[in-house]
């Protein structure tokens, strides 16, 4: 229960997730958190993926890397959001890839550098 108050909070305090929960409020509040999160994350990739479902731990089974796992999951989340932006942008701007377990540190800061720092073009 906490972690969800939590998630709220977190939503709701940040001017931009707001902005998106308030504009798809009716959307978010009617649909099935685990269902989202699986056919969103694990299975199908949308016209327009939906990041609130892959901000849930049932978004993924285990922190490894195949396809439905931590690894596999975000990976190919992050592959789907850098394709949207280029669409968007009509541009090809290289975005640090998500990586893996074994990623070097490096790697692992360009990828958070620039993903902190992100915008929605495509919004």
């Amino acid at each position: 229960m906490f972690r969800r108050v939590q998630e709220a909070y977190e939503v709701l305090s940040n001017p931009l997730e707001r902005r998106y929960y308030d504009d798809n409020r009716d959307e978010l509040l009617n649909s099935d958190e685990e269902e989202d999160a699986e056919r969103e994350c694990n299975n199908e990739v949308p016209a327009q993926l939906d990041l609130y479902a892959c901000m849930t731990r049932d978004a993924f089974v285990d922190f490894s890397a195949h396809e439905d796992g931590f690894f596999g999951v975000y990976s190919k989340v992050f592959r789907e959001l850098d394709e949207q932006e280029r669409t968007a942008a009509n541009g090809d701007v290289r975005r640090p890839r998500f990586g893996g377990a074994g990623s070097d540190e490096d790697a692992v800061a360009d990828f958070y550098a620039y993903w902190l720092s992100f915008f929605d073009l495509s919004v």
